[in-house]
């Protein structure tokens, strides 16, 4: 499609000076100059074009100085992100002494690096900062290949006091479906949270032995013991199956997995996906003092509609909420597990009633695809959101390097690692998913400097 301004052409000059070269079909719509400027705006990539310059600061001898600890960088659409800064720690300690003067100060924009993969043969990969400052992390433990009698048949658990130290932290199992009676074998997506109180880990188990097809969403509780998510005595052994309300036949009916939960006003939800002709995202309400309870029948938020959705198989799942401003973000994965996966957008403004499918927007094309990507990180997905060591959000999803996978992948095989990203927001708040590092910060402008006038 190629949008010009209903002003700038008449009909005669749009055929012949602004059709693509050898293009063999057009679709021309006509815009005001307003409409113009905000689908580009809003369609243009993302690009950092500066940063926003620190004043002077003034203080009298002897005073603590302190500077500035976050830099504002600017963008091409208009919006915004703080990164944080780090000061050359010699110029500020000289400030302690120094005499009356006018002093720069020099400094540098930190962008955190994390390893390339995160965590090698971990899909589905999910980090949760605790109320106890530790990151910590789980996901599907893999099998290796079709036949291999072990594998999705555990959960494990890192912990961390960063995001970077996960990557060589000790990882431990703190269930296995060996020693229950009710859950088995297909043990997918699991996310830990911290609930009233409680470390819960939702997760994806079959509720029949030996039977891929019937997995549906479980729930365990640290409730033991000294309650120390590390320690897997503390978990307990007999998982608790979500469960409807009673007017509802329909949520867990069939195959479902990838719960997630959030809180939004108070009320406590849970997302999964749940095969309702195709592999379709639902939401309900859920009892906050009860989590394996839900306390409204079921509400169809997507559906696979749009040719990225499928490949192989029509596909929605792997919900993940981020909040932001007055808007609930709910990304989501589509497609095949293959090069095609991908991750798409559902929002709703955050005082709106989220069991009403009217609430949601869907947005009609992928926000992180492998085209977005170096080529080591194919068939993105699976993901989840936290913070980093400033507070700035990141993304942890899976993705695959097809040097290593050449046969293009699929679920019985441990080639999908965790990958990390950092998020932005566009000027009308949607996350941005895809920026490289250089794109989120120019590395003209990485190097930064404040004045300091001592009176």
């Amino acid at each position: 499609m190629q949008a010009v301004t209903s002003t700038q052409f008449t009909r005669k000059e749009i055929d012949a000076e602004r059709t693509p070269e050898n293009s063999a079909q057009q679709s021309i719509i006509a815009l005001s100059r307003s409409e113009y400027e905000k689908v580009t705006r809003k369609f243009t990539p993302l690009q950092n074009v500066g940063v926003a310059p620190f004043a002077p600061l003034v203080v009298q001898s002897g005073e603590v100085v302190e500077l500035p600890q976050r830099a504002i960088a600017n963008y091409n659409d208009g919006s915004t992100k703080e990164l944080a800064v780090v000061w050359n720690e010699d110029e500020v300690l000289a400030l302690e002494t120094a005499t009356k003067g006018t002093y720069t100060i020099h400094g540098t924009i930190d962008q955190p690096q994390y390893a390339s993969p995160l965590v090698r043969g971990r899909a589905d990969p999910w980090v949760f900062k605790g109320e106890d400052s530790y990151y910590y992390f789980t996901a599907t433990y893999p099998m290796q290949s079709y036949d291999d009698p072990h594998g999705h048949d555990r959960i494990i658990l890192r912990r961390a006091t960063t995001v970077e130290g996960l990557a060589t932290a000790e990882e431990i199992v703190v269930w296995d479906e060996d020693n229950t009676k009710n859950s088995f074998r297909w043990i997918w997506a699991p996310e830990i949270h911290y609930i009233n109180g409680e470390w819960v880990i939702f997760f994806t188990a079959s509720a029949e032995k030996s039977n891929v097809w019937g997995i549906r969403p479980h729930i365990i509780t640290c409730n033991r013991g000294d309650k120390n998510p590390m320690n897997p005595e503390c978990w307990e052994v007999e998982a608790s199956r979500i469960r409807p309300v009673s007017v509802d036949n329909t949520s867990f009916s069939n195959f479902s997995l990838d719960m997630t939960h959030f809180v939004n006003n108070g009320v406590h939800y849970v997302v999964w996906a749940q095969i309702m002709g195709q592999s379709s995202l639902a939401i309900a309400s859920v009892d906050a003092m009860d989590l394996s309870q839900l306390t409204s029948p079921y509400t169809l938020l997507t559906k696979p509609e749009y040719a990225w959705e499928w490949d192989k198989e029509w596909v929605n799942e792997a919900a993940a909420v981020i909040h932001k401003n007055d808007k609930i973000y709910l990304v989501f994965s589509a497609s095949s597990v293959n090069h095609t996966y991908c991750v798409g957008l559902l929002y709703a403004d955050k005082d709106s009633d989220l069991l009403d499918p009217n609430s949601w927007t869907k947005v009609r094309y992928p926000i992180l695809s492998s085209e977005d990507l170096p080529v080591e990180q194919n068939g993105p997905g699976h993901n989840s959101f936290t913070v980093d060591k400033y507070g700035n959000p990141i993304i942890i999803f899976h993705a695959r390097n097809p040097s290593e996978d050449p046969t293009g992948g699929g679920l019985y095989d441990a080639g999908r690692h965790a990958f990390v990203k950092g998020v932005n927001f566009a000027f009308d708040g949607t996350p941005i998913l895809y920026l490289t590092p250089e794109q989120e910060l120019d590395p003209k402008y990485k190097a930064v400097s404040i004045e300091v006038t001592i009176k």
